[in-house]
């Protein structure tokens, strides 16, 4: 114990679990005693006022075992709450004036850490006692009763099979103790329990014992619920618990049995009692090849070939069998040192803790022999990648561009943007130099191509651009439906022609579509034949519908039909629908029988989308609405299929259907619903509510150019207001004449009432019709006038000053009476472009 003396004396006392020897020691200064205690000696119990109580109690000190120590975070990470800690909870709870709770499980599977947290969340305030082994518990029920411990107590026996084995718990001692109402909470592990069993027979009193208590198993595997709870913990090393184990986590087992196994392989490397040298070496070898980014299985040959690497050359190894079986046996129940692959006999792989660990306390570089071995070992693209990155954080560039080389160009794109997310950049360039070299165009389209999910950017677009001037047809076509989608037609014209020229079919169909936008049916049909002929079903079911479209009925059916063939369900819905038009009503189902289910409502909605203006512009009205009608109820639960209906009524005068179509819509915000219900109530006895769901979609679709416009009409107002509110501030002060006073404040009230009314009848859902808002406007002017008329030419110079910004500043808030005078809190300055994606 450690007092501050001169001689700066030390002692510690060691117990292993079979009790006996005593070390007690000094430093070099000091004296050395040794002394052996008798197993049958027993010790007694500390003084009761140094029990502390459970929730002062912390877990590290009774028996909880250590983990991974991490710079800036506590010694225990946050406990995650397991499956059985509901029922675990509920008996310690249930045990609270007396019981008995006993948890079992294998080795290193957190049941100590799981007990000891149900004490403490359960009961807080009881008394917490964890004995030695060899204490004298006789007389604590009688302890228990006494005022000091009336709160309750908790005995605590971690590893009930030491207590066992001295005899320091029997069944005796345990009904007294549950009769003076004290909390035995215990701990056994599966193989010290079936000793227990195994040792004594069936009638024996520690077999009726553990029988009594009906133990509580912890699982040793986490379940799907308990590993998304330690996701959410946010604790490095549950998180690396996590990594290291994919498949079947065992949490707790990489937590407390990790650190162990970790402290026997490093020990090893000295000779001694202690020491397997050859079994640290082929350990060693087989991290080291995991450093490298190998991880595939490792043979035994292999490992064999390279362990001589990690040998001193002054120590004298054990025989290599005994070293394989060091490395295989089972450690704490749980971990091998190598563990044996499930892929075939005769490879292994290093236990997962060792793998996350080693390099934090391995400094040593990896030999040239290893890279050279895992080198030869790379086989499919992620290996030949992952070795690389590996290469490269090791500063051994070299051998990431021998494993690089031999891939093609859009793998080596590939690798470098695998690498470049994952912060290696040296092997970016390097990856991305070695594409360059084989075929620039190619190189700069796949890095175009992987970095387009992350938005079309002008980086990304400028890059798409390089190859396409590196002749790459794949650049230009993808850089031509980037233009084309953004309406830069004039911009993508060569670029699409370059490539159609060159036989890629996506350039041929964007050609189509800029020759139809161009009103040149002739030019977009030869481009739908030479898209067709070189494509596939999509795009001879382009040029089917083309066909319909300029009214070529026979050829169009034989294009959907051969695109249907060859698979497109688009094509085959179509021409179901051209079957069903022409009265062939059973070959129609049959062909709509052929889609699978799921597919049917989508496609109902795109055939609606693509014949139903076909129909129109053909003057077949009834297919035309029977295509929408049935869209809108496939999908009810999207409003673009019935606001094309509701268009086509409108189309058909048919305004109070279309109305009744799109109302609801209209109400829940859609712009497109609104936009249609102002024209079609424009077109009926209610037009002043048509300009007033003009407004709403108006500011609903163009936020930053309707801002500008409220912005010009708050400017008129303030112009407006202002000189006028100061001339009748003015004249009402100089004013001589008490009865003139009340006329001038009764008129400024009557102008400001008639200049928020109509802005807060909208804002409460009311329109005003324009003969109203005029007849305002003209009844405010005539208010703005009043001071004038009464107070002479005097007042009527100085209102001259506002009569310039008066009409502009009427006109605008009656046209614009839904103008709200600021902005919604939340709400975002500017409305962002929506990019459309080339694959939409």
């Amino acid at each position: 114990m450690l007092d501050g003396s001169s001689d700066r004396s030390v002692s510690n006392s060691m117990r292993d679990v079979h009790g006996g020897l005593v070390l007690q020691m000094r430093d070099q200064f000091g004296e050395i005693h040794l002394h052996q205690q008798r197993p049958d000696e027993t010790v007694p119990l500390p003084p009761v006022h140094e029990w502390p109580r459970c929730g002062d109690t912390a877990p590290e000190t009774v028996g909880v075992h250590p983990t991974r120590q991490s710079e800036g975070l506590p010694p225990l990470p946050p406990y995650v709450l397991r499956e059985t800690d509901r029922e675990l909870r509920a008996r310690v709870r249930d045990a609270k004036r007396g019981g008995f709770v006993l948890v079992t499980g294998p080795s290193s599977v957190g049941k100590t850490r799981a007990a000891f947290e149900a004490v403490r969340a359960e009961l807080p305030r009881h008394t917490f006692l964890a004995p030695a082994e060899n204490a004298d518990l006789s007389g604590l029920p009688a302890l228990a009763g006494t005022r000091r411990l009336r709160s309750g107590l908790v005995l605590w026996l971690d590893d009930l099979n030491r207590y066992l084995s001295r005899d320091s718990v029997n069944l005796s001692l345990l009904n007294r103790l549950i009769e003076a109402r004290v909390t035995v909470v215990a701990t056994i592990n599966n193989k010290a329990l079936k000793a227990q069993f195994d040792r004594v027979d069936g009638t024996s009193d520690t077999v009726r014992l553990l029988r009594a208590a009906d133990p509580l198993p912890i699982g040793q595997v986490w379940t799907a619920d308990e590993v998304d709870r330690v996701s959410e913990a946010k604790d490095e090393r549950l998180e690396a618990a996590l990594t290291a184990q994919e498949g079947s986590p065992r949490v707790a087992e990489y937590l407390v049995a990790g650190p162990q196994v970790l402290r026997d392989w490093r020990v090893a490397r000295e000779p001694g009692d202690d020491g397997h040298p050859r079994g640290y070496a082929l350990v060693a070898a087989a991290l080291d090849l995991r450093k490298t980014g190998l991880w595939r299985p490792l043979s035994r040959e292999l490992l064999e070939e390279l362990h001589h690497l990690y040998l001193r050359e002054d120590t004298d190894p054990e025989p290599l069998e005994e070293a394989w079986r060091w490395v295989s046996e089972l450690r704490y129940g749980v971990a091998r040192l190598l563990v044996p692959d499930d892929t075939g006999p005769g490879l292994w792989d290093p236990y997962y803790y060792l793998l996350e660990t080693a390099h934090r306390f391995d400094e040593e570089e990896i030999p040239e022999q290893v890279w050279e071995a895992a080198e030869g070992r790379l086989r499919e693209v992620t290996d030949r990648i992952s070795y690389g990155m590996r290469a490269v954080a090791h500063d051994r560039k070299e051998y990431c561009v021998r494993a690089l080389r031999p891939l093609p160009v859009d793998e080596l794109v590939r690798a470098a943007v695998i690498a470049g997310r994952r912060g290696h950049t040296d092997m970016t360039r390097l990856a991305f130099d070695l594409a360059l070299d084989i075929d620039a165009g190619t190189a700069h389209y796949y890095v175009a191509l992987h970095y387009w999910d992350e938005g079309p950017t002008d980086e990304n677009i400028g890059i798409l651009r390089r190859s396409a001037e590196h002749g790459n047809l794949d650049g230009m076509s993808m850089l031509a439906l980037y233009l084309f989608l953004r309406k830069r037609y004039e911009e993508a014209r060569p670029w699409f022609l370059r490539a159609a020229e060159g036989g890629d079919d996506r350039a041929m169909t964007l050609a189509a579509l800029y020759a139809e936008r161009e009103k040149d049916p002739d030019e977009a049909e030869k481009w739908y034949r030479a898209a067709a002929e070189a494509g596939g079903a999509w795009q001879m079911h382009e040029l089917g519908i083309h066909l319909l479209r300029h009214g070529d009925r026979g050829e169009a059916v034989g294009r959907l039909g051969e695109a249907s063939a060859n698979g497109y369900a688009l094509a085959t819905w179509a021409l179901a629908e051209l079957m069903f038009q022409d009265g062939d009503h059973d070959e129609a189902e049959r062909l709509r029988q052929s889609v699978p289910e799921t597919e049917r409502a989508e496609l109902i909605v795109e055939i609606a989308e693509v014949l139903g203006p076909i129909m129109y512009f053909h003057e077949r009205w009834d297919d035309a609405e029977r295509l929408w009608r049935a869209a809108a109820e496939a999908t009810p639960d999207q409003p673009g299929p019935r606001v094309s209906l509701g268009w086509f009524l409108h189309m058909r005068e048919r305004h109070q259907e279309a109305i009744a179509e799109v109302r609801g819509l209209a109400l829940k915000g859609d712009e497109e619903a609104m936009l249609l219900l102002s024209s079609c109530l424009e077109h009926t006895d209610s037009r002043f509510m048509g300009r007033g769901w003009s407004n709403l979609w108006f500011r609903s679709r163009y936020k930053r150019y309707y801002r500008r416009v409220r912005l010009h009409v708050i400017c008129a107002c303030a112009a407006f207001l202002v000189p006028e509110a100061m001339l009748l501030g003015a004249l009402t002060s100089q004013d001589t004449n008490p009865a003139r006073t009340p006329l001038l404040v009764a008129g400024l009230a009557v102008f400001l009432v008639v200049l928020t009314v109509p802005y807060l009848l909208r804002r409460g859902g009311f329109f005003l019709p324009r003969p109203v808002a005029t007849l305002a406007a003209v009844g405010t002017s005539i208010v703005c006038l009043a001071p004038a008329l009464i107070l002479g030419p005097e007042a009527g110079a100085w209102l001259l000053l506002a009569v310039p910004v008066i009409p502009f500043g009427l006109r605008a808030m009656s046209e614009h009476l839904i103008v709200d005078l600021g902005p919604v809190d939340g709400e975002e300055e500017e409305e962002k472009e929506k990019d459309t994606s080339p694959s939409e």
